[in-house]
């Protein structure tokens, strides 16, 4: 099914580019300077109403509309409900640093309290997200489909009626999309919009343009992002953060730069490469950012395996892992929780969740108040002897160096970190973390040699912390 979706992804790409004119939008404005917290490493969780038992997200609008309704065409809403206490309950426990709700997916239900339609929600359940939020002080944002909108009222006006890929451009649309974005600032006054997707291709960016000019201007206090502006350079300087998917680790995947010449064909070549390989290589995405970018940014991961495959992965400590690497390269990773009709978050879900913050909370300030370092590569320089499978990243924390050691694959233990003195500087202790237990190091020939105990192994992510002599090598 995943393959037959993204020959479809391909096919429809390519003929939509064929017939429009090649260009990029790449005027520039200042991103907002606020919310600190943004800027830093962090862990999110967002609350997901697209998932539905029986349909693919890519799903014949037809039929799936005419399913919603009435006798009258009417919505005859039938869930998914919110469980909100639920949602904020669980944000709480997993010590997330923000999170997130659906206020419209793509099928273009709303979840709150809208004037502009009928194709909502009995109940605003973003009003009740906001209030919980605020009390448990937990930053929130909300999730808006802004490029596909399945609202039966846009049928006239939609390109391909039956199909998620329809990019609606018409003035109509936009005007609805800012009397909505102004709902949703006045009357919830978010801290973020989360927005789905960034595009520059001219046939199809109307949305995107149109969305950031409005947000700069009205409501410049709330900080805006798009799903896969990360693919496109020149979204760097028009967002308070961009935003990519991860959702495996170790699959190799095809770059878009470098491969096409210009900017105007990697603005073309970019969602292509991008859905035909579901951005797999979080190691190496992850990596990439920490090298190239001095923005914020995100990557968001379905805390099952796919967003309508809402099993766990066999692994219970992959998607910590992925989290592990995205905050220790200076992301920022949101997990993305699915929920049945009743508004429950499954429980498997819950329990993954919940795994993720007992690893997370004693780390969280190892995360939150460091600094990516910017070294070459996909993996920490002069940091030896690490089994096939394991790759280490590099932070700065305070005056000391954080060494993460993170198992992308395979079965084997690590046992022995050695350490290049003549990279990192004279080392005069090594700790391990959270615990801050010291280790004990053999040195040789400017190698400082750490063996690890089977228990001072994290399945997750090993922290080595180095306290360095400030004082140069004799």
């Amino acid at each position: 099914m995943e393959k037959i979706f993204r020959k479809k992804v391909v096919l429809f790409l390519v003929v939509s580019l064929a017939l429009c004119a090649l260009s990029c939008d790449t005027d520039e404005t200042v991103v907002n300077e606020g919310k600190a917290w943004l800027k830093r490493p962090g862990l999110g969780v967002s609350y997901s109403v697209e998932y539905r038992p029986g349909w693919t997200w890519d799903r014949n609008y037809k039929t799936y509309n005419k399913s919603l309704m009435d006798e009258a065409g009417s919505l005859d809403f039938q869930g998914p409900f919110c469980d909100i206490e639920q949602f904020v309950a669980l944000s709480r426990s997993a010590g997330a640093d923000y999170h997130m709700l659906y206020a419209k997916w793509h099928d273009g239900i709303c979840y709150f309290n809208t004037q502009l339609t009928n194709w909502k929600s009995p109940e605003d359940y973003l009003a009740r997200f906001a209030t919980l939020s605020r009390e448990a002080e937990i930053p929130f944002f909300f999730y808006y489909s802004s490029i596909f909108d399945h609202n039966p009222q846009f049928d006239t006006i939609q390109p391909f009626p039956w199909s998620t890929l329809s990019f609606i451009q018409h003035p109509e649309y936009i005007d609805y999309l800012k009397g909505q974005y102004r709902e949703l600032a006045e009357q919830y006054h978010p801290d973020g919009i989360w927005l789905d997707w960034y595009t520059a291709n001219p046939c199809q960016d109307k949305t995107v343009r149109e969305t950031i000019d409005f947000f700069k201007n009205t409501y410049p206090e709330i900080a805006i992002g798009f799903n896969m502006s990360s693919q496109y350079k020149s979204s760097y300087a028009l967002l308070d953060y961009t935003i990519d998917e991860i959702h495996t680790l170790g699959d190799p995947e095809p770059n878009v730069e470098g491969i096409v010449s210009s900017e105007w064909l990697e603005a073309i070549a970019a969602p292509i490469f991008y859905l035909t390989f579901n951005g797999t290589n979080g190691w190496d995405k992850a990596n990439r950012f920490r090298r190239e970018f001095d923005h914020p940014w995100e990557t968001i991961s379905p805390v099952g395996i796919f967003w309508q495959d809402t099993s766990i992965r066999p692994d219970p400590y992959h998607l910590l892992r992925i989290v592990a690497v995205v905050m220790a390269c200076g992301g920022r990773s949101n997990i993305q929780a699915n929920m049945d009709l009743s508004g429950r978050v499954f429980d498997d879900h819950v329990r993954q969740i919940e795994l993720v913050g007992e690893w997370y909370k004693p780390r969280k300030i190892l995360f939150n108040e460091s600094t990516p370092l910017k070294y070459d590569g996909n993996s920490a320089p002069g940091i030896k002897e690490l089994p096939e499978g394991y790759g280490a990243i590099a932070s700065q924390s305070g005056e000391d160096v954080l060494i993460h050691i993170i198992k992308r694959e395979g079965e084997e233990r690590v046992s022995t970190v050695a350490i290049s003195e003549t990279q990192w500087g004279q080392i005069q202790t090594v700790f391990l973390e959270p615990r801050h237990h010291t280790l004990d190091v053999e040195r040789e020939e400017g190698i400082v040699r750490i063996r690890l105990e089977e228990a001072q192994v994290d399945p997750v992510d090993t922290i080595l912390r180095l306290e360095l002599n400030p004082d140069p090598m004799p």
